[in-house]
């Protein structure tokens, strides 16, 4: 039997702004769930998303290219991911991947909330 240690929630900060909060062990048996999170979020008009992997332990290339999709999405409507990611062993993952440089990465939840909108990224 497999236990799975894993979370994923969000939250609706506005109209167009959105919290997902992953905690635990993020791989191939969370991904899709955070796939259906981040869908609906987009789905429900979200341009902005900030994903806090604060409480995340792992994630793997699965995640980030559930990310990636999310983000190209987002893009496409003008909108952006930010990540709140501080220096642990997830953000590696940015790091190694290269993608550290694609997404908005900030140290803290409370960093990528006070972060300005890119410019062009509706409100």
């Amino acid at each position: 039997m497999t236990v799975l240690d894993f979370s994923v929630s969000s939250a609706r900060l506005s109209a167009s702004a959105y919290v997902v909060s992953l905690g635990g062990e993020i791989d191939l048996y969370a991904a899709p769930q955070l796939d259906d999170e981040l869908s609906h979020a987009i789905n429900q008009g979200a341009t902005r998303l900030v994903v806090d992997l604060a409480s995340a332990t792992f994630i793997d290339s699965s995640v980030l290219s559930v990310l990636l999709r999310a983000a190209a999405r987002l893009r496409a409507r003008g909108g952006e991911i930010v990540v709140a990611c501080g220096q642990t062993p997830v953000r590696r993952a940015f790091d190694v991947s290269g993608l550290n440089g694609y997404f908005v990465m900030e140290p803290s939840l409370t960093d990528a909330l006070c972060r300005p909108r890119a410019a062009g990224t509706p409100a």
